[in-house]
């Protein structure tokens, strides 16, 4: 790492990305590679360093970084990325950004998608919750939060099932106190 910085210093940007290339196993030099091609502005370069390593380590900060570029120049690319990282990592941040540069027929395709991957991974059902909170899917949100049967999930979404389930709300409660 240190070599890298001094090589950055002396011999310049392109021959360093060279020599960190040298030693690109050794994760800090992973790191510094990309640091150094987004000195470059060249986002062809950045977009082909991130897939390869997202192949070697999928970690969410080189998809985020990834999206960025995607979100700045390809809206389609970045929509696949959105699906992906939703798939892997179950945030609703992702899914929101998603629904932000989809139109409604392309969202409603990829939410099918997505809500047949979480039950399918049964472990991401407070992805679930989220998402039909997000989409207004109080029914089905209602349905859900039942299933866990926990005082501390409906208290978060009592907001949201509040309107529709009052009556139903109140004597839920008390089986859960009580």
């Amino acid at each position: 790492d240190t070599m890298l910085n001094i090589s950055h210093d002396y011999i310049g940007l392109d021959e360093t990305i060279k020599l960190a290339n040298k030693y690109r196993d050794i994760y800090s030099v992973k790191r510094k590679i990309i640091e150094y091609i987004e000195e470059t502005n060249d986002d062809e370069k950045l977009i082909k360093e991130l897939k390869r390593q997202i192949k070697d380590n999928d970690s969410i900060n080189l998809y985020e970084k990834l999206l960025n570029i995607y979100l700045k120049n390809n809206t389609e690319e970045a929509q696949k990325l959105l699906l992906v990282m939703i798939n892997e990592y179950g945030r609703i941040d992702h899914y929101k950004k998603l629904k932000s540069i989809c139109n409604k027929t392309k969202m409603n395709s990829y939410k099918k998608e997505i809500l047949n991957n979480i039950t399918k991974n049964s472990y991401r059902n407070s992805f679930l919750l989220e998402i039909y909170e997000e989409d207004n899917m109080v029914e089905k949100l209602f349905k859900e939060i039942k299933k866990y049967n926990e005082l501390s999930i409906l208290s978060k979404y009592k907001e949201k099932i509040n309107t529709e389930y009052h009556n139903v709300l109140l004597d839920y409660y008390k089986k859960l106190i009580i």
